[in-house]
């Protein structure tokens, strides 16, 4: 399916490394570089998630039944937008941001959408 906008058939993780043409965060229609490439079988097409780490939030609940101070938890990661692949090398991957519900920086983690 080369070149065909499709999911990927395999669990995929890995990191955006870098932004093109931005210093630390990217929006729409901006080119994000991947940590994954042909040797991790990422075709052009594939369409990933971009997913931000989760917010740190205080537990009241556990905080109160401990009453040793405050327990903090961590809530999931957020999906803030989907990444169309449209280049690959041996080790990197290019792709588009697009559907950004918020910005995408540097750091975000990428995975099945």
């Amino acid at each position: 399916m080369q070149g065909v906008i499709h999911a990927p058939n395999r669990k995929v993780r890995g990191d955006i490394v870098s932004l093109f043409d931005a210093d630390d965060i990217a929006g729409n229609y901006m080119i994000a570089v991947i940590n994954q490439g042909a040797r991790d079988r990422i075709e052009v097409g594939h369409t990933l998630g971009v997913y931000t780490q989760g917010k740190y939030v205080v537990d009241v609940v556990e905080s109160c039944k401990k009453k040793s101070g405050a327990v903090c938890s961590q809530l999931p990661p957020e999906k803030v937008a989907n990444l169309v692949i449209y280049k690959v090398t041996d080790r990197v991957s290019y792709g588009l941001v697009m559907d950004a519900s918020r910005e995408v920086r540097n750091g975000d983690q990428i995975g099945n959408p």
